[in-house]
């Protein structure tokens, strides 16, 4: 894993549990990667340094404008960065991505997740062992999804070997972990997707993560699930991922 791409959202505190356990563990034994992270740490202090002196500037200006004498203790500090240092600033901040770590325009995450979020479970015909023919465990996994029981279809697939589970099963798992907010439990889930279902269900996995990673305001590592669908999946969500790349 290139922990390289998940800096910002590790300053931000938007990378998942999960994820974040591993980019510590790792921020614990690579030097370079503890360079890089101080590095954007100071970065990100600088420029909101350099915004505050220019809305106190501005502010300033406007007094001034407004013919309103200011009392002493009240002015704003005079604006101390040089403006070569701020166009400076602003250009390694777009050389390196951070203007990247926020959306084009504000929008609701919320909503926007619930507008994309339509998964559509495939329940197979297969009989499990050790389940009547009259009430296989596809049958009752269906039925429960159908009437919106999802603590029984988790307590159901959690007690089954991952072994013993079918990438439907698999899907349908994660798909009702996000459904009751269990966020951590349905990106491993979907990680299990990606990296053990081949084909079949990659794209899907990939997709959904990115709207997962959307609700919780990971918009960087959003957007780069949505940019690897777009370039390199086969993906009938083709019209939706540019809809939200033009978004974010």
């Amino acid at each position: 894993m290139d922990y390289f791409e998940q800096i910002d959202d590790y300053i931000l505190e938007k990378l998942p549990a999960l994820e974040k356990r591993a980019f510590t563990q790792a921020l614990g034994k690579d030097l370079e990667l503890q360079k890089e992270v101080e590095f954007r740490k100071e970065l990100l202090r600088g420029m909101a340094q350099v915004e505050t002196e220019v809305i106190k500037h501005r502010l300033q200006a406007a007094i001034s404008a407004a013919g309103i004498q200011a009392e002493p203790a009240f002015a704003p500090r005079k604006l101390k960065q040089k403006w070569w240092a701020v166009a400076a600033s602003i250009l390694l901040l777009c050389s390196i991505g951070i203007w990247g770590l926020w959306p084009k325009a504000s929008f609701d995450q919320e909503a926007t997740f619930q507008q994309y979020f339509q998964p559509k479970p495939y329940f197979n015909q297969e009989r499990t062992p050790n389940i009547s023919q009259t009430h296989s465990l596809t049958d009752s996994l269906q039925n429960w999804y159908q009437q919106q029981q999802y603590t029984k279809i988790i307590n159901r697939l959690t007690r089954l070997p991952n072994a013993s589970k079918n990438l439907d099963q698999t899907y349908l798992e994660a798909i009702v972990l996000i459904k009751t907010q269990q966020n951590e439990a349905a990106h491993q889930a979907l990680e299990s997707l990606i990296y053990n279902s081949g084909i079949r269900y990659t794209a899907e996995a990939k997709w959904v993560k990115s709207l997962l990673y959307l609700r919780e305001g990971s918009f960087s590592a959003a957007r780069k699930l949505l940019l690897d669908l777009k370039q390199n999946h086969t993906s009938h969500h083709k019209k939706e991922v540019q809809e939200l790349l033009d978004i974010l």
